[in-house]
């Protein structure tokens, strides 16, 4: 104790972010699921959720991609 050793498991900030979005960004696609069955038969409510997935796909996408290089 006290050598100045570097610690063992350091902490890496951005590996813990990465780590937690790839948690979060399914849950706001199930969330989007969830709002896609609640409001069936509402009009255009389909067509608002095609056009929402790419903005939670592309994100969790380069996410995992990112992952897979580290």
């Amino acid at each position: 104790m006290g050598s100045g050793a570097p610690s063992p498991t350091p902490f890496e900030p951005v590996k813990v972010w990465a780590y937690l979005m790839m948690f979060f960004f399914p849950v706001a696609n199930i969330g989007g699921l969830y709002l896609l069955y609640a409001w069936r038969g509402k009009r255009n409510n389909f067509k608002a959720f095609l056009i929402s997935l790419p903005i939670h796909l592309i994100p969790y996408i380069a996410l995992l991609l990112l992952m897979l290089r580290m």
